[in-house]
């Protein structure tokens, strides 16, 4: 099955396209920047979804990262320098300095092919500030 959270402002023609393409729209309230992260996961909880994988690019990633949604990061390093014109895998995040990113374990790593896999989790509970 295919479900797509969309904002109120979605355009009703495409919702009707994806509707009439078999997928389940789910409405959720929007913010100034996009869809309300805390809002999309009690959403998809309440529809019973406890475990969600996210791939909608590195603005959701960083909106998903910024409000504490996250437990699990699965990154893939492939070796290539993009350079600034390149998209990025994560948006802006609201840290002023290195000592307030989040820090996390990597709990495995592997090559794939010519890539690099990892897997990070975050501390629980988080670590306090000091």
């Amino acid at each position: 099955p295919l479900w797509l959270l969309h904002g109120p402002a979605a355009p009703k023609a495409a919702r009707a396209a994806w509707s009439a393409l078999g997928a389940r729209l789910i409405e959720v309230p929007a913010t100034a920047t996009g869809l309300d992260p805390a809002a999309m996961m009690a959403t998809l909880g309440v529809l019973g979804l406890t475990r969600v994988l996210c791939e909608g690019g590195g603005q959701v990633a960083a909106a998903l990262l910024a409000a504490s949604l996250v437990d699990r990061l699965e990154v893939f390093g492939a070796g290539l320098t993009l350079g600034a014109d390149g998209r990025p895998g994560l948006g802006a995040l609201p840290i002023a300095r290195l000592a307030d990113a989040p820090r996390w374990h990597l709990t495995a790593a592997q090559t794939e092919g010519p890539d690099l896999w990892s897997s990070w989790e975050r501390p629980f509970p988080p670590a306090p500030s000091r």
